[in-house]
């Protein structure tokens, strides 16, 4: 439970820089797959993604006012946006765009 030793600096530090790696080599991979789709097709992703992420943050406000009444945060936006992003352009952080 010694955590305050030299291996578990170096793991955490190391640890830390894979994750920038990893986040870079995403965002990279899913700007250059987003130049090479057409617009037709983006411009269903970008309504699908503000489809999403007005009922995500509608139903995070809903069920607060119902369970927390007293927290309610109107502020309590990244969770909503973080999963239509991801719900929406996950394709093609990882995979090519076959449709163009």
């Amino acid at each position: 439970m010694d955590v305050d030793n030299s291996f578990s600096f170096g793991f955490i530090l190391s640890y830390v820089f894979f994750i920038i790696l990893a986040s870079l080599y995403l965002i990279i991979t899913f700007i250059i797959n987003i130049k090479n789709i057409k617009w037709c097709n983006l411009r269903k992703r970008l309504f699908k993604f503000s489809g999403l992420c007005i009922s995500f943050s509608a139903a995070i406000y809903f069920f607060n006012y119902i369970f927390r009444p007293s927290e309610i945060d109107i502020y309590d936006f990244g969770t909503p946006l973080a999963v239509a992003l991801s719900l929406t352009f996950f394709d093609l952080m990882f995979f090519k765009n076959k449709e163009g």
